[in-house]
C-alpha cells in the first residue's frame, strides 16, 4: 500500500508540477483520514485544520469527512464540530475573497461560469440536467479518460469501497465540471486530494474481499459440518481456511502493485514511464541566451517569470 502510495501516477504528477500548496494534502488529509479511522479526535482536527489551509476547497471535503463520521462512526460530537469548523473556515474563505480579492470571487470560479453565475444557479443546471452533464462531463472521451486514469492504478479496487470513495466526489467533481481541461487532464495539481481517498478505498476493498471470502468459506464449512456430523471420520478443513486469508491478502496485494507498476509504465514520470528522459546536462544557445538575459535582472527586482524561469530566479534576494 505505501508503494502504491508513492507510486501513484496522480501523486506524482503533482508534485513535479509547479509548487502549488494544495499538494501537500496528499499527506495532510491522508493523515486526516487515519487519525479520522483510529479515532484520535486531536490528531484529527490539527491535520483537518492543515489540510483546510491549503486551499480554499477543501473545507467542503472536511466537512464531508465531519458528516461522514457522523454516519458511519456515529461520531456525532466529533463529525458535527469538524462541520462547524470547515463551514466556519468556509465562510471565512468567501468573506475574505470579497472584501480582499480584485474580483470579489476566487479567481477559478470563471472555470464554472457556464453552469451559472452563483453556487445556487449552478447546482440548480446540474439538478435540472443531469443526462447532459453526464454525457458532457463523465462520458465523454476526455473526461472518461481521466476517470479512467486515477482508478487504474489501483486496479479500479475503490469502487468496490463506495463508502469511502464518496469521499473523493466533490474535488472530481470540480475537476471534471471545469472549462480547464488540465484540471481533468490528471498531469497537474488538481488531484493531490483525491489520491489520499484512493488510498483508503483500496485498503477498505482489500478488508472487504478478505472478509466476503472468509465469510463465505466458513457459511460453507458450517454447512458441510451439519451435513457430516455422522460421517466418520469427519473432514477436516480448518487448516486449509487458516491459509485463505494471509494467501488471499498476498494475490491481492500482487495484483495492486502490478496494476500500479503497469499504470506507472503507460503513463508516470518513472524511469519505467513511457517518453521518460533524464534530465539533460547539455548548456545550449538556448540556455545561455536564457542565461543572459537573467543577468540583466537588476538584483532588487520584483519578477513575475514563467514556471520553467522561476527555479533560475528563487535565490535572488
Amino acid at each position: 500500500i505505501a508503494l502504491l502510495y508513492l507510486l501513484y501516477p496522480a501523486q506524482q504528477f503533482a508534485l513535479v508540477s509547479d509548487f502549488h500548496a494544495v499538494t501537500f494534502t496528499a499527506a495532510l488529509l491522508l493523515f486526516t483520514l487515519y487519525f479520522m479511522y483510529t479515532r484520535r479526535t486531536v490528531w484529527l482536527f490539527i491535520f483537518a485544520i492543515l489540510s483546510m489551509a491549503c486551499k480554499e476547497e477543501i473545507p467542503v471535503l472536511i466537512a464531508l469527512y465531519g458528516l461522514w463520521s457522523i454516519l458511519l462512526q456515529h461520531r456525532l460530537r466529533s463529525g458535527l464540530a469538524l462541520m462547524v469548523l470547515a463551514i466556519g473556515w468556509v465562510g471565512l474563505t468567501l468573506l475574505i475573497f470579497h472584501f480582499f480579492s480584485p474580483t470579489g470571487h476566487p479567481l477559478l470560479a470563471s472555470r464554472y461560469a457556464y453552469l451559472g453565475n452563483s453556487p445556487v444557479q449552478i447546482v440548480r443546471n446540474i439538478v435540472l440536467h443531469p443526462v447532459s452533464i453526464l454525457k458532457q462531463h463523465v462520458l465523454e472521451h476526455n473526461h472518461n479518460f481521466y476517470i479512467r486514469l486515477l482508478l487504474n492504478p489501483a486496479g479500479y479496487l475503490p469502487l468496490l469501497a463506495p463508502w469511502v470513495f464518496v469521499l473523493a466526489l466533490p474535488s472530481l467533481a470540480l475537476n471534471l465540471l471545469s472549462s480547464d481541461q488540465n484540471m481533468y487532464s490528471g498531469f497537474f495539481q488538481y488531484n493531490a486530494e483525491i489520491v489520499p481517498v484512493l488510498i483508503f478505498s483500496t485498503i477498505e476493498a482489500l478488508v472487504c474481499i478478505i472478509w466476503l471470502v472468509q465469510w463465505v468459506l466458513n457459511h460453507v464449512r458450517l454447512s458441510r459440518g451439519k451435513s457430516q456430523e455422522s460421517s466418520n471420520p469427519p473432514v477436516r478443513t480448518g487448516s486449509m481456511h487458516r491459509w485463505v486469508s494471509p494467501v488471499l491478502l498476498v494475490v491481492l496485494l500482487a495484483y495492486v502493485l502490478f496494476s500500479t507498476v503497469k499504470a506507472d509504465a503507460f503513463n508516470s514520470n518513472m524511469p519505467l514511464g513511457q517518453g521518460f528522459h533524464w534530465p539533460s546536462t547539455q548548456i545550449t544557445a538556448h540556455t545561455k541566451l536564457a542565461q543572459h538575459f537573467i543577468d540583466m535582472i537588476p538584483r532588487d527586482a520584483s519578477v513575475s517569470a514563467q514556471s520553467s524561469l522561476v527555479p533560475h530566479l528563487s535565490e535572488r534576494p
